[in-house]
């Protein structure tokens, strides 16, 4: 995990039952010096919207593309604020298209791993 996001996701869980996002967004804004944008906030590294639900569940956030096309280079994190927990969930497409990618390319080099262990094994039982 890149070392930008480890802190903002590890301050997000230490604020677990806070139930305000409205209160949550400004600690996070003042800890990691961001700009907001109507509804959104960032920094150079990743951008952030809130959304409160009573439940894990949540109807979709509406979003204007303009407005997320300015930050669409870097992770765009929606915060899902309950009464028990938040949950940070990766939003735009960029970044999921990468991290799919990303989690292609690591089946195929398990898959060729254990190809490779099973062709191994079999040749030393010969």
């Amino acid at each position: 995990m890149s070392n930008y996001l480890k802190p903002l996701l590890d301050f997000i869980s230490s604020h677990d039952g806070i139930n305000d996002k409205g209160n949550l967004s400004e600690l996070i804004t003042s800890k990691f010096s961001l700009t907001q944008d109507r509804s959104v906030y960032y920094c150079a590294d990743f951008a952030l919207r809130f959304s409160s639900s009573q439940s894990e569940s949540f109807g979709n956030t509406v979003l204007s593309l303009s407005n997320l096309q300015k930050v669409d280079d870097r992770p765009f994190i929606v915060c899902l604020v309950t009464p028990t927990k938040n949950y940070p969930i990766l939003a735009n497409s960029t970044f999921l298209k990468k991290l799919a990618i990303a989690l292609k390319s690591c089946e195929k080099i398990i898959f060729e791993g254990a190809s490779m262990a099973l062709t191994s094994l079999e040749s030393s039982r010969e």
